[in-house]
């Protein structure tokens, strides 16, 4: 039926995946979608800003977990856009998403994932992107 659909443009290839990602959630594994605490880029509350923007600049996530004394007691999110003065350096308001990083932005607002060398323009700015592989976006030029 997704095939028929698809075939017909009914149903978008972004919105097929998610549908074909639903169907086959039952069969996917804790495993396979959970990270190790330890892995997560995060900071301590209280770090200084530098020591932050070396980590989101090292991570390359739009928001950063924020923690207390130990890293499970997460107390708030960082903004690494706003840390970095991203935003408002190029003179835009990113709007809030269900991403977490450039890429997924890109990847929200262009729909699918964008071949090398495709461009997504959002408001003044165009995203060139310059490297990609199996994660879909590694390199972007804001012009």
């Amino acid at each position: 039926m997704m095939q028929m659909s698809g075939g017909d443009g009914d149903i978008e290839p972004m919105e097929q995946g998610m549908i074909r990602r639903l169907f086959n959630f039952g069969e996917t594994t804790a495993h396979e979608v959970m990270m190790p605490l330890i892995d997560v880029a995060m900071v301590e509350q209280g770090v200084t800003c530098s020591e932050a923007r070396k980590v989101a600049i090292e991570h390359s996530h739009a928001r950063i977990p924020v923690y207390q004394e130990r890293v499970d007691r997460i107390v708030g999110v960082l903004d690494t856009l706003e840390l970095l003065g991203v935003a408002a350096e190029l003179g835009i308001d990113l709007p809030k998403g269900r991403y977490s990083s450039l890429a997924g932005f890109l990847l929200e607002k262009a729909g699918e994932i964008p071949p090398v060398g495709s461009s997504i323009e959002y408001k003044k700015l165009k995203f060139t992107i310059l490297r990609g592989s199996a994660q879909p976006i590694q390199e972007v030029k804001i012009s």
